[in-house]
């Protein structure tokens, strides 16, 4: 059982951002959504651990939700 929960525990580790929120997730996606409004109204924001393949994947994914509203 100790083999499971530290293997589990490492493959945690690697979905985790460094602000400790899972990738992909809903509290990711609005965090980083906060994120990007503060930036556009002028503020210092820090982008740490915002990588552009992260980038990408929320552009996509926007996209397929304006698709799938648009059906």
């Amino acid at each position: 059982m100790r083999n499971f929960a530290r293997r589990l525990e490492k493959l945690e580790a690697g979905i985790v951002d460094c602000h400790g929120l899972i990738r992909f997730s809903p509290r990711w996606l609005g965090y980083w959504n906060g994120q990007f409004e503060r930036m556009q109204t002028g503020e210092d924001v820090d982008l740490t651990g915002l990588t552009l393949a992260d980038i990408d994947a929320m552009r996509e994914m926007d996209r397929q939700e304006s698709a799938a509203v648009e059906r």
